[in-house]
């Protein structure tokens, strides 16, 4: 047939015997060349070359016939990190110097004010405030649709340097927590009762942050994290106990007044006081630090004006102490 070569027939006839009547072998493709063995040799040296030059063997690769450990095998990729030392420490210059120039870049293009997507290193999206027009770098500023603080940005003020940690990344970092959690629950299954829903945090199969979070639910109370228990800022703590020396001074204040001509008085005292423990919630410390020195000065100012001064003289009765006189 003279189209084999262009054409894919399933089968190829041909004569089993001559004209004879003597058997003919059936035809048969032409087997390829063998490649010398010298230049097999001599590719598998120049392999090992390779590898002696950039110090990069097969078994720091994970590539390793005899099947050790992946404890062993994490210790000969180290080896591997030192001798391969200058391509990361290059990567790492690349990275610093491309974020030296986006730090020059950003004053320049975020020039108005606006809401920015920002990605955490575990992969998760936030939201970041700027503002170039406010004085500060960053500013806190009650948020009256979440009812929190917000924080404020403004790039353009102050100056800012560039660090990079060039190490495992946050993926390798939870696989090697996880797999230490779970040798740690493996040796201490009591450990699930009481931090199980850690260990679940840091897996990455799916479902694994439902159950993270139906453990969380089934710890006993001391365990959880609430809000209770969180620790709080210490100028919340402050602003708290000046709030409650003012409410105890109203108190004071109010109690001196029982008589029924200041009635009145009491009843507003008793209102600033709920005011002051409401508002008080929603504002800022300087806010609320301002907020009680002007309600002090106002009912000190209020006091003295009641309290008449002892030195001073009656207008009716000094006449008559010039006449004794």
């Amino acid at each position: 047939m003279d189209n084999l070569n262009t054409s894919s027939d399933p089968y190829l006839p041909y004569n089993a015997v001559d004209d004879d009547g003597n058997a003919i072998t059936a035809p048969r493709r032409q087997e390829p060349p063998m490649m010398s063995q010298a230049y097999i040799q001599g590719m598998q040296i120049s392999s090992d070359d390779m590898q002696a030059a950039s110090g990069q063997y097969d078994a720091q690769l994970g590539e390793n016939a005899n099947q050790q450990s992946g404890r062993a095998l994490n210790a000969l990729q180290r080896k591997g990190d030192n001798a391969t030392f200058h391509f990361i420490d290059n990567v790492a210059r690349a990275i610093k110097y491309t974020g030296m120039i986006l730090i020059d870049l950003i004053p320049k293009i975020y020039d108005t004010e606006r809401v920015v997507r920002i990605l955490g290193e575990d992969g998760k999206e936030d939201k970041a405030h700027i503002d170039p027009e406010q004085p500060g770098a960053v500013e806190e500023r009650y948020d009256e649709m979440t009812g929190g603080i917000q924080e404020i940005y403004n790039p353009s003020v102050g100056r800012y340097d560039v660090t990079v940690t060039v190490g495992p990344s946050y993926g390798t970092k939870r696989q090697e927590a996880f797999q230490a959690l779970s040798e740690i629950a493996a040796q201490n299954p009591q450990i699930m009762q009481i931090a199980g829903d850690l260990i679940m945090q840091a897996a990455d199969f799916p479902m694994a942050d439902k159950l993270a979070e139906r453990l969380e639910k089934a710890l006993p109370p001391e365990l959880k994290d609430t809000d209770d228990q969180a620790p709080q800022d210490p100028q919340v703590q402050q602003m708290q106990q000046q709030l409650e020396q003012m409410s105890q001074q109203l108190e004071q204040m109010a109690k001196a007044l029982e008589d029924k001509e200041h009635e009145q008085a009491i009843k507003e005292y008793e209102a600033e006081t709920n005011r002051l423990k409401v508002v008080s919630t929603q504002m800022t410390p300087e806010q609320i630090n301002l907020m009680i020195m002007q309600t002090l000065q106002d009912i000190t100012s209020e006091d003295q004006e009641e309290q008449p001064e002892p030195n001073e003289p009656n207008e009716q009765e000094q006449p008559e102490q010039e006449e004794i006189q």
